[in-house]
């Protein structure tokens, strides 16, 4: 299932600062994906979510840094990839 995404969400990935604009459920047995927009080059790239992190927001009281940075896995996001892994 696709959700669009109304509000704005900042996330820091792997590539920078990217604002998301979906987000992709395929269910229990697989991580969600979100559809971001790279803030300095305006790629549009997808991130598994443990790939992606929230970032802080005075307003909402997330003040502190996060402990873990995102890293990029092996190799890219690749969304075909992911859909035809077979489950372990």
């Amino acid at each position: 299932m696709i959700h669009e995404l109304r509000q704005v969400i900042w996330l820091e990935t792997p590539k920078g600062l990217a604002l998301a604009k979906f987000l992709v459920d395929r269910g229990v047995d697989a991580d969600n994906e979100w559809i971001c927009i790279v803030n300095e080059t305006g790629e549009i790239w997808s991130f598994d979510n443990s790939d992606v992190l929230v970032c802080k927001s005075y307003t909402l009281g997330r003040r502190t840094d996060w402990q873990r940075k995102p890293v990029m896995r092996r190799g890219s996001p690749d969304s075909m990839r992911r859909m035809l892994r077979k489950p372990v």
